[in-house]
């Protein structure tokens, strides 16, 4: 699944493909941490350097997913607290580090000012030598957090659950990122299967405007499914609980 993601946002931007990415959506429980985690484990599966940021810093959840400590993270270097190299955490995959979100600030909005983070992502890729970041953020509808990090970032990949996410939502979620005038790279959509084992499935669409809606409604479509398989990486729902197995408790 997560190998044609992939390959679909780097063969879709050959000139130049994106190094620096937000991967959010437009409300809570839509999936996004698992994309993100599974994204870049991808990534670094094919050999290159990647570092996943959880700038979700009121609901952190990635230290779960790779297991490293939450006691600090974005949040103290964003306070100047730390430095970035304290909180660079080595996960269980090569090639893939993590920082967590750590401790949740009073006001993450105004911590997560664009010239702070864009400061923080150009010391991971020119000193610290990462090929890929990939940042973690909250849902674009809920809070202002994420049209800050997205300044720094060089496209935004937003996630819908399959004929759950309200249309409207997501149509308010495109308006929004287009302020900002950051590229939507795609939307990748995922689903609970009965095939599957009850076990999530995710399609990616490259992003036109007025597609998203064809989007949500397109189901196992030949012609525009790029992306589907189970997750790698159990799912971590932004507020929902999951069993072991990353389906959706009952």
């Amino acid at each position: 699944a997560f190998r044609a993601l992939r390959s679909s946002l780097l063969l879709s931007h050959l000139d130049r493909p994106p190094r620096v990415m937000l991967v959010t959506s437009a409300l809570p429980g839509e999936g996004k941490t698992t994309v993100c985690a599974n994204l870049g484990r991808t990534l670094a599966a094919f050999g290159s350097k990647v570092v996943l940021i959880d700038a979700d810093l009121r609901r952190p959840r990635l230290h779960r997913a790779f297991k490293v400590p939450k006691d600090r993270g974005l949040a103290n270097v964003l306070a100047h607290s730390a430095p970035v190299e304290d909180v660079i955490f080595p996960s269980q995959y090569p090639n893939l580090f993590v920082i967590p979100g750590g401790p949740c600030p009073p006001d993450p909005a105004t911590l997560l000012h664009p010239d702070r983070t864009t400061h923080i992502v150009r010391m991971l890729t020119l000193e610290r030598g990462f090929d890929f970041v990939l940042f973690d953020s909250p849902p674009v509808l809920v809070f202002a957090d994420a049209f800050n990090l997205m300044q720094a970032t060089e496209g935004v990949v937003l996630v819908a659950r399959s004929m759950q996410t309200p249309k409207e939502a997501l149509r308010s979620a495109c308006e929004q990122i287009r302020k900002i005038k950051t590229p939507i790279l795609g939307l990748v959509t995922n689903d609970e299967s009965e095939e599957a084992g009850s076990a999530s499935y995710y399609r990616y669409y490259h992003y036109r405007r007025g597609y998203y809606k064809k989007a949500m409604e397109a189901r196992g479509g030949e012609e525009h499914e790029l992306a589907t398989g189970p997750t790698e990486i159990p799912a971590f729902d932004d507020d929902h609980d999951h069993d072991e197995a990353g389906t959706r408790a009952s």
